[in-house]
């Protein structure tokens, strides 16, 4: 299970790193399906990180925001700041590609860990 995984999440990315996004995306779906509930959180955010990249390369705001969202939540519920930082860098392009930038750079702000309220983590959730 684990090798498929794997091998899955490893074909989305490199299709990612070739420009071709679209051929991400199912790599990334089946990666998510085979994982189901197993507890592999660093494949897991992997894969869902890589999943974001690609939906946002593709112009697809809207389903990006959601797994988005579904990253950062996983990440918050399991105290992980690495994770929740590279959730919220990607959830601040989405922003600016929407002409948000004031938003975007409250989120890169948190996500660099500082919040712009001084608290490391910010204040500030993915909508």
């Amino acid at each position: 299970m684990i090798v498929r995984h794997a091998a899955h999440c490893n074909i989305g990315y490199a299709h990612l790193r070739l420009g071709q996004p679209a051929a991400a995306v199912p790599h990334f779906e089946e990666s998510l399906r085979i994982l189901g509930g197993h507890g592999d959180w660093y494949g897991e955010s992997r894969t869902r990180l890589g999943l974001v990249r690609a939906l946002r390369q593709l112009g697809r705001g809207r389903r990006a925001a959601r797994e988005c969202a579904e990253l950062l939540g996983r990440a918050d519920a399991r105290d992980d700041r690495y994770i929740a930082g590279l959730a919220r860098h990607q959830h601040g392009l989405l922003l600016r590609e929407r002409g948000e930038v004031g938003e975007a750079r409250e989120e890169w702000d948190c996500a660099r860990g500082t919040g712009g309220d001084g608290r490391v983590g910010g204040a500030h959730g993915i909508a």
